[in-house]
């Protein structure tokens, strides 16, 4: 079983993001705009209140999980 989710760690991240690739050039040639550019700082900036008050109604769990996740870099 190991070996199994070894398998998968090493090769499942190359697929997904070949998958990904594939799917955005299919977008694109049916004329999809694919921005990439994006200001992800910004947005973080204005969706910070929405999050803790989305975090905060659905309890304390939803509050320490918010955390963790904005913790990582």
């Amino acid at each position: 079983m190991t070996a199994a989710a070894d398998e998968v760690g090493r090769t499942q991240p190359a697929k997904a993001l070949e998958l990904e690739r594939q799917s955005a050039d299919k977008l694109k040639a049916i004329g999809v705009k694919i921005v990439t550019d994006v200001d992800k700082a910004g947005f973080a900036v204005i969706a910070a209140p929405y999050l803790d008050r989305l975090a905060k109604d659905l309890g304390p769990h939803a509050v320490k999980i918010k955390d963790l996740i904005g913790a990582v870099k």
